[in-house]
Parts: C-alpha cells; sequence; structure tokens
C-alpha cells in the first residue's frame, strides 16, 4: 500500500515484493514486510520541507507476550522491555526542490539523536539514506537548501 497527502506519505506492505514509488520516497529494504512512514514538520510538502520525520518499523512485541493456540487474541500481553524490530537499507528521497545536503539522524524514544547526523549521498535518483545502523524507528531527516 502507498500513500501520499503532499505532507506525509507511506509504503506499507511487502516493500521489495510490490515496489510502489512515491512522489518523494521509495525503498529497497532487507525486512520482507515494513511500514515506512515520511512526515514533514514544519508544514510545507515533503518536496519543499527543511525538517522531516522517517518512521520506520516492522514487528513490535513485549517480553513475554503469547498468543492464544488459535493465533486469534493475546493470551498474554507481557511486559517491558518492549521489542521492535528494525527496518534496514536504503531509501530514496526524490523531488527534494533546490536541496544540496540531506542529512539523516536516528532518534531515540525521547527524540533525542543517537549519534551525529550522517550525510545522505546524491544520485540519480536522488537523495540516498541508509536506516539500520544504529537501530531505531524514528529519523530526523533535515534538507540544506
Amino acid at each position: 500500500m502507498a500513500i501520499d497527502t503532499g505532507r506525509s506519505q507511506a509504503l506499507v506492505g511487502y516493500v521489495n515484493e510490490q515496489p510502489k514509488k512515491l512522489r518523494n520516497l521509495a525503498a529497497s529494504v532487507t525486512n520482507p514486510f515494513a511500514s515506512i512512514v515520511l512526515s514533514s514538520l514544519d508544514s510545507k510538502p515533503i518536496g519543499k520541507s527543511s525538517r522531516l520525520l522517517l518512521t520506520a518499523g516492522v514487528r513490535v512485541v513485549n517480553t513475554g507476550m503469547k498468543w492464544n493456540e488459535t493465533r486469534t487474541a493475546l493470551a498474554s500481553w507481557g511486559g517491558p522491555p518492549t521489542m521492535i524490530e528494525p527496518v534496514a537499507g536504503k531509501l530514496i528521497l526524490q523531488n527534494i526542490e533546490g536541496a544540496l545536503e540531506v542529512r539523516v539522524a536516528a532518534l531515540d524514544g525521547a527524540g533525542r539523536r543517537i549519534g551525529e547526523p550522517r550525510l545522505a549521498n546524491r544520485t540519480k535518483q536522488g537523495w540516498e539514506l541508509e536506516i539500520g545502523e544504529p537501530a531505531s524507528t524514528w529519523f530526523e531527516v533535515t534538507v540544506k537548501r
């Protein structure tokens, strides 16, 4: 499934098996199933935004969570810590108007940067970002014009 509202775009499902291209986002990831959402944080359309939030996730489970025998309901919700499978691979940001530089920084659960932002590679297709290391589900993307 692909969704594009102008200020938010999403790729959800078997991203590599059923590739979908959005106006500003394409993905090639190692996970068979993923949910990837790119959102503008400054109320501008993604192609003109200077600050974006990239959210990427796969499976999330609580420690000790258990399904019933038919896998139709949880027998036990489990508890902390919550375990999250990170999405790993390459994302392409396309049609980013006037971009001179694009950087990505992994964020922790409180929205703080994990390490220094990394420079995206400019390619024919757009700006290539690698995610997965460090493992996170949230990334801040900044565009310098």
